[in-house]
């Protein structure tokens, strides 16, 4: 009996779920997966609407700074279990489309696995490490997190321990096969008195506090004489604001692009158009990386299971960065940076060296947690049960979209 295909359900909204999904789907075998929707082309109309609502409350709430603590606070209080008529109207189109489909269906947004709580053979990947009260999301599905740490909280908020399978770090899988060579090398540098390689990472909402951070670092580290390597979607925030920053500051900035053959420059802003394009040129220049300067959300775990140093961009804005923050924190892999701190990132990145902070923080995140945790997922999507198998068990499950 040949073994049912396996769907996959995006939101595309930001980048953090989305790219949970993506790891996954890189390390499936050829002919394993069956459908890969996203949200917004399955639906139309009213439903469209309110899937495009949901996704500028993400936005708008992220990035304008009188929002973001009405932002965290309204994310705090979600319940992704609760029915509603916004969420008949998010999810009956997606229902409709699953009905039928009985293989395996991976989501990794708790909004979705409220909307499908019914679907027979409901995978849920929390890849981040953070779990706020909104992502625990009780039913019969399975549940992936990435440690042990992760599993408890939702075991405590009471989703059964059969349910709750642990997977190790989700980190790009193309990385991993460079992250030893890398890891030692920067230290290397990290413990000389050499050039070193910082790189500067937005959200995919790009909040304006952020970027003001962002810019403020990536000019100080290039006046300190270090390479500063922005990453940035072309022609967004992060972009616009760099290119002006660098600008008036009459300081030479190069811009690359993901075909781009040149090494690049003491200060360059990497662009991308694409989570793909983004994706490429970060494994291109990741050797180089030996501090990373970003908000803590996904690449959280980049510092935790990559030995890769981290100042943490503040504010922590919504519910899973605050989280990921005083984790980091706690584990001395990250340090918080806020816009002063920001302005006089070049100087203090001479202390933090002279002093080995930085080696020290770069080996407190170095081979203490599993990182292949998509290629373990792909690998328990493969085993799972056959077409015939769970067939059956859906003819036990409710009728989806019936209460």
């Amino acid at each position: 009996m040949g073994k049912a295909p396996v769907d996959f359900l995006y939101t595309n909204i930001g980048r953090g779920h989305p790219h949970y999904l993506d790891g996954i789907v890189s390390c499936m075998p050829a002919g394993t997966i069956g459908a890969s929707d996203d949200v917004f082309s399955l639906s139309g109309g009213p439903r469209r609407l309110a899937w495009e609502l949901a996704r500028l409350t993400y936005r708008v709430g992220s990035s304008w700074s009188g929002m973001q603590g009405a932002y965290s606070k309204f994310r705090g209080r979600v319940d992704y279990a609760r029915r509603g008529p916004l969420k008949s109207a998010l999810g009956s189109a997606l229902i409709e489309r699953y009905t039928h489909r009985t293989g395996p269906l991976v989501v990794a947004h708790p909004l979705l696995v409220g909307l499908l709580y019914q679907h027979s053979n409901l995978v849920y990947q929390h890849g981040e490490l953070a779990v706020p009260a909104e992502a625990v999301v009780k039913g019969d599905h399975r549940v992936l997190v990435p440690d042990e740490r992760a599993a408890s909280v939702f075991l405590r908020g009471g989703v059964s321990a059969s349910k709750v399978e642990v997977t190790g770090l989700c980190i790009e899988p193309q990385l991993l096969g460079i992250a030893e060579k890398s890891f030692h090398a920067r230290l290397s540098r990290l413990s000389s008195e050499g050039s070193l390689g910082i790189a500067l990472f937005s959200s995919g909402a790009e909040p304006r506090a952020h970027i003001g951070a962002l810019v403020a670092a990536a000019i100080s580290i290039e006046k300190e004489g270090q390479r500063a390597l922005v990453f940035a979607r072309k022609d967004g925030r992060l972009h616009r604001a760099t290119r002006s920053g660098f600008r008036l500051a009459g300081l030479q900035l190069d811009e690359m692009f993901v075909d781009d053959p040149r090494p690049p420059g003491v200060a360059t802003i990497c662009l991308y158009r694409t989570r793909e394009e983004l994706n490429t040129i970060t494994v291109r220049l990741f050797d180089s990386f030996d501090l990373l300067v970003s908000p803590s959300h996904e690449r959280t775990q980049w510092a935790m299971g990559l030995g890769l140093p981290m100042l943490i961009v503040d504010p922590a804005i919504g519910t899973f960065a605050p989280l990921n923050r005083d984790l980091m924190i706690h584990e001395g892999v990250g340090l918080p940076l806020d816009l002063a701190a920001a302005r006089e990132l070049g100087p203090a990145l001479d202390r933090l060296r002279a002093d080995g902070k930085l080696c020290a923080m770069a080996e407190a995140g170095w081979d203490r947690y599993a990182r292949n945790g998509f290629q373990t997922i792909a690998d328990m999507l493969s085993r799972i049960s056959t077409a015939d198998d769970m067939e059956q068990r859906a003819g036990n499950q409710r009728t989806p979209g019936q209460d």
